[in-house]
Parts: structure tokens; C-alpha cells; sequence
């Protein structure tokens, strides 16, 4: 899978895993879990997650690329677009060493690579998952670079499956804090335009949820442009909501930012910082629309899903 044209190297000894092991450095060994955790991930999404330059950034990929650690392909693009940047993800090599530190197997670890075979040529799931990765990203930048911000946890999709995938099936779950309050949420990127029973069997999964543990978390769509909010929007009007949902999109700015529109409040309203979503007020319905507003009990203690604190150079 590395670059188009290439073929697939030679699969790693494994009486050279130890001396790879041996190699990493601390950023190394982040960077492998990254690409576990979020599958795939391109140069600019692991710059703003490791904080590092991004020429520092490709040099080392490179490096790693060549060890078998990480892997990467070019998405197919069209004719007179040019060649599409680098996407990462790990290599069978990266992926027994994160197996051999938790004294697990590939099939214990988890990583299945004809799935990452099959995400690659799926142009649709891809830009899905790049999407919520973008996000995850942008987030990750803001902790380093905003006083008072922190990304305090964010579980990938697999992980919520793994924990509610019998009621809901969101593409992240979030802990975020800045300066205007923290606000714990169920994060769904783009859904395109699902037809209203859809969306009512997806809003159903998150009104039982909030019954069975009296948790009401809200549930944030980010759209990718105003007339896809928008028409979520209209299909949001009139259903069931037990827990409180807000809409954005990129056009209005920062995921952080004062972009977030409760459907509890018309559309012009005042939109909201994502960390004031976890107080009451923005929840305050301004018609007769009602939604419970956010309780302070949360559905996962505090685990950090990156480290945003900076690390020294490769090495």
C-alpha cells in the first residue's frame, strides 16, 4: 500500500521486532497509537496531534514508512487534480510492537489490516473518517494553542461501539474544556441527508440511552457546509428529543468557537462555545420545543485520548 506503483515490502522478521522496539522514542510510540486508535490519519491531522512541525513530521513518517511501522497511501483522484497527499496508516510492524507492550497478539490488539485495505479504496467511508479526524485535530491544535483549553478525552467511533453499540453509534465521544465551562458530548459528523425515520431511529438510541442511565448528553452534528445544517435542521423539527442537540458548520468558524446552534433556539439565533454548552443556558428553549439540559454525571471518567502536552525531538 505504500505510494501507488510500489510493491508491498517484505513482512517484518519477528527476530527484528525487538531490535525495532529498541529504535522508538517516546513520540514514535504515540505516533503508532494515533494511527491505531484513528486509523487514518494525513500529515497535516498528526502535525496539529504531536505538535510538531510538519517538514520534522515527514521526514520522520518517511522513516518509519521504510521500517514497516506505519504505512500510507494516495487516495485516487481525479483526472487534472493531481496527486493526492500521503494518508498514514499502521504498519504491521507498528502494530505487533503496540501488540508485544500490552502482552497482546494483532488479533488481541485489534488491528485488521484488509479492513484498512477496504477503508483506503472506500472514497465515501474515508472521507467520512477524515472528516471526524479533521475535527479531532482542530481540537487537539486549540489545546495546545488556546490558554484554558484542553482536550480531556475523545474516543473513536470503535470505542463507542464497543460500549453502546447496541443504542447509538456515534463517530466520537468528547470531553472538552475552555475557558467558558466544560461540556462533555456524542459527536456525529456530516450525515448527509438521512430520511426522517432514519434520523428517528438515531435520535431513539440516544432518548433510551439517556432513560436507562439518567445521563442527558448532548448530541453536536458538525455539517460540512450552511445548507446541510440547514436541512438537518428542518428534519430535527417536530422529533422526540430526550437529550439536547446542537448543529454547526465550518463556514461559521473554529469547532471551539461560538458556532454551535442548540435546536432548542430558532435559526439566527446565538450560537455558542463549544465549553458553554456544558451550562444550562444554551439549552433554555425559546419556543415550545423542551430538552433536559445537561446533568453534571458523565458517561466516562477522565482518560486522555492524546497527550497535548509537547515532547522532545525524534530520536
Amino acid at each position: 500500500m505504500s505510494g501507488r506503483g510500489k510493491q508491498p515490502a517484505a513482512r517484518p522478521a519477528t527476530d527484528q521486532l525487538a531490535g525495532l522496539a529498541g529504535r522508538l522514542g517516546d513520540r514514535d510510540r504515540q505516533l503508532c497509537q494515533l494511527l491505531h486508535d484513528h486509523q487514518v490519519l494525513t500529515t497535516d491531522q498528526l502535525a496539529h496531534l504531536l505538535a510538531t512541525p510538519p517538514r520534522t513530521l515527514q521526514q520522520r513518517l518517511a522513516e518509519l514508512t521504510a521500517l514497516q511501522l506505519v504505512d500510507r497511501f494516495r487516495p485516487h483522484t481525479g483526472v487534472g487534480a493531481g496527486s493526492a497527499p500521503y494518508h498514514y496508516l499502521l504498519g504491521e510492524a507498528g502494530a505487533r510492537v503496540l501488540a508485544a507492550e500490552a502482552a497482546t497478539s494483532l488479533e488481541g490488539l485489534g488491528w485488521q489490516p484488509e479492513q484498512l485495505l477496504r477503508l483506503a479504496a472506500a472514497n465515501g467511508a474515508l472521507a467520512h473518517l477524515l472528516g471526524v479526524n479533521s475535527l479531532l485535530a482542530a481540537l487537539t491544535h486549540a489545546a495546545h494553542t488556546r490558554a484554558g483549553s484542553r482536550l480531556v478525552c475523545w474516543w473513536p467511533a470503535r470505542r463507542c461501539q464497543a460500549r453502546w453499540g447496541r443504542l447509538i453509534t456515534p463517530d466520537a465521544y468528547v470531553r472538552w474544556q475552555d475557558p467558558s465551562g466544560e461540556v462533555d458530548y456524542f459527536l456525529h459528523h456530516d450525515p448527509g441527508q438521512p430520511d426522517p425515520g432514519q434520523l428517528g431511529g438515531l435520535l431513539a438510541g440516544y432518548n433510551d440511552l439517556a432513560t436507562a442511565t439518567t445521563i442527558t448528553t448532548p448530541v453536536l452534528w458538525w455539517l460540512t457546509d450552511a445548507d446541510r445544517e440547514a436541512g438537518l435542521r428542518r428534519l430535527l423539527d417536530g422529533q422526540p428529543l430526550l437529550v439536547p442537540v446542537a448543529t454547526a458548520n465550518p463556514t461559521c468558524g473554529h469547532p471551539a468557537d461560538p458556532v454551535w446552534l442548540p435546536t432548542s433556539s430558532p435559526d439566527g439565533s446565538q450560537r455558542y462555545r463549544l465549553g458553554g454548552l456544558g451550562h444550562p443556558q444554551p439549552w433554555q428553549p425559546t419556543g415550545t420545543r423542551m430538552v433536559a439540559p445537561p446533568r453534571p454525571r458523565t458517561h466516562a471518567h477522565a482518560t486522555p485520548a492524546v497527550r497535548v502536552e509537547g515532547l522532545g525531538p525524534w530520536r
